[in-house]
């Protein structure tokens, strides 16, 4: 979307698609799902608990992204199949699948941990490659029903309303858990999820189908994907993805940390969910309108500097202190705040600069895959890193150095090293980032404020 047409359109909702309550109805059960299952400290927690150390816990996690490997080689038959029919079909069976879950504690009692570990491979391995395939069909699918001209508004409304199902549920996860005792807690959350998540597939079947389209043959698939490798702004953008993902792997590890360094409850440590869940919430629409008005490149750069650098800040926390749990509930507000603005601000960027409509399955397909790559790396090697570092603990002035101390400079290392990437990488129409963030503290802030303070009967 150019400048002037967001300029003109000021704060307004236009042209959004008739099935938006549909699609945003199947994203917020969906944030259900993903909240009390495999996408927030719930999950960490329960692995751990179950009684695997951190490298287990980091391999596990990486299996979701590392199985988006397969999209290259299977988007030619996603297109041939339909993209809503593998979406609806996928996403529907993957809900089942984590049902298995529920027996982990089962396997671990009578067959001990080896065997757990190896059964939670075989679970987790089935479900991501289930994710993957669908993920595979959604991007280029979404890259049609969802309109440029508002897809970074159609972002916001969706992270608002994906922020306020996953508040809403980990404030329950969180009253369960400090009820609660033992494995059946988790069991439970996983069975409200898989229910919830089934919900949500059949909302996403209001959604209309891609339009007709010729079938590529499998050398056209691939000649496709060679020429998308030859793009020199799609391979930057690329590079640029993958790097902020490395950048993001101390955050599957901060329940663990502020357990271990911090001294919190596990009851406690969920609220951070919320807390980042909330941050999302109120700056989501914000982000949205910001990223049709001023362009995706300037909010990309933005915020993954700021989120980067938060890891950072963990460490001055003071453990075991009543004050330590308001600050971590601050600092996981702003990361949440500032992670929905990278992805609505990077995920635009993508899909209306760097994509083309007439080989979009080409350019997501190896998107997918090579964030993939990235984001399986990195909970695996910041799982290695804490199991290979659990020794290290010593004081160098006033800062103790540790196995986290360690990731996350290396967190703050990559974010620099992404932001120069992405900035080497041009963008259609988008504003400086300077400028962006000049009209942010001199016009957006003031009208947020007025906006906020403005009295109902005014409107």
């Amino acid at each position: 979307m150019s400048d002037t047409a967001g300029r003109s359109s000021g704060w307004r909702v236009q042209s959004m698609p008739r099935y938006l309550g549909w699609f945003l109805a199947h994203h917020g059960l969906n944030a259900v799902f993903f909240m009390l299952t495999f996408g927030s400290s719930v999950f960490v927690l329960f692995l751990s608990d179950l009684g695997l150390d951190k490298a287990r816990i980091g391999f596990l996690l990486s299996l979701f992204p590392f199985c988006g490997l397969v999209a290259p080689f299977i988007s030619g038959t996603v297109t041939r199949f339909g993209l809503k029919r593998t979406y609806v079909t996928f996403y529907g069976v993957r809900k089942f699948v984590m049902l298995l879950m529920l027996a982990a504690p089962w396997v671990l009692e009578r067959f001990g941990t080896t065997a757990l570990f190896a059964y939670t491979v075989v679970v987790l391995f089935i479900f991501a490659m289930l994710r993957a395939t669908a993920e595979t069909a959604y991007y280029p699918w979404s890259r049609e029903f969802i309109p440029d001209a508002v897809r970074g508004r159609v972002g916001g409304m969706n992270n608002v309303i994906i922020s306020l199902a996953s508040a809403l549920v980990m404030l329950i996860a969180s009253w369960v858990l400090s009820r609660g005792t033992g494995y059946g807690r988790y069991q439970l959350l996983i069975g409200v999820a898989c229910a919830a998540g089934i919900i949500s597939v059949l909302c996403s079947t209001a959604i209309p189908a891609e339009r007709p389209m010729p079938v590529p043959s499998t050398h056209e698939t691939w000649r496709a994907m060679r020429a998308a490798m030859r793009d020199r702004r799609f391979v930057g953008f690329l590079l640029g993805v993958m790097t902020s993902l490395l950048a993001m792997a101390a955050y599957p590890f901060l329940p663990l940390f502020a357990r271990e360094r911090l001294l919190i409850p596990e009851g406690q440590i969920v609220l951070f969910d919320v807390a980042s869940t909330v941050g999302a919430l109120l700056l989501s629409l914000y982000w949205g309108w910001a990223a049709d008005r001023y362009g995706g490149k300037p909010l990309t750069l933005a915020t993954l500097g700021a989120l980067g650098a938060l890891p950072v800040v963990w460490l001055v926390l003071p453990p075991g202190r009543a004050v330590t749990l308001a600050l971590g509930l601050a600092l996981a507000f702003t990361s949440g705040a500032i992670s929905v603005g990278l992805g609505i601000g990077s995920f635009r960027w993508f899909l209306n600069d760097v994509v083309p409509m007439e080989a979009r399955t080409a350019y997501t397909s190896l998107w997918y895959a090579g964030s993939g790559l990235a984001g399986g790396i990195a909970p695996f090697l910041a799982g290695w890193l804490l199991r290979v570092l659990a020794g290290l603990d010593v004081a160098v002035g006033g800062l103790r150095i540790h196995a986290f101390t360690v990731l996350f400079a290396w967190a703050l290392a990559m974010t620099l090293v992404s932001t120069l990437l992405y900035a080497r990488v041009p963008a259609e129409a988008d504003c400086r980032t300077r400028d962006y963030l000049r009209a942010v503290f001199t016009r957006d802030i003031s009208r947020i404020v007025k906006r906020a303070l403005r009295k109902p009967s005014a409107d």
